[in-house]
């Protein structure tokens, strides 16, 4: 027989399991931008808020601060769904190339 503090336990965790399906159901995705965050190692975000920004007249770091909350308000309430798609998205390149794309050669550009 359940004590009356486990009964309040297990409300409790049935009533916040409740509430976070509600939130999750309720939080955009935001599938494409993660990809595209592991595909350009971490800076799709600011491409796309200096692209949305010369293309509205928004202000840059408004823009950059609405994407970055959507961001993280998505890897919040599907963290393992995030971190499938970011990491996707960083393995396109080399999946693309055989093995022979990715960070290094990108690497080299920049640098050399």
């Amino acid at each position: 027989m359940a004590t009356d503090r486990q009964r309040e336990i297990i409300e409790r965790t049935i009533a916040q399991a409740a509430q976070d399906r509600v939130t999750k159901d309720l939080t955009p995705t935001q599938r494409t931008r993660t990809a595209a965050q592991g595909l350009t190692l971490g800076f799709a975000d600011e491409i796309e808020a200096r692209a949305r920004s010369l293309a509205t007249g928004q202000p840059y770091d408004e823009v950059l601060d609405e994407i970055r909350a959507g961001i993280k308000a998505y890897q919040e309430a599907r963290p393992y769904e995030a971190m499938s798609y970011e990491l996707g998205g960083a393995v396109l390149p080399a999946l693309a190339t055989g093995g022979g794309g990715g960070a290094p050669p990108l690497a080299r550009i920049c640098f050399f």
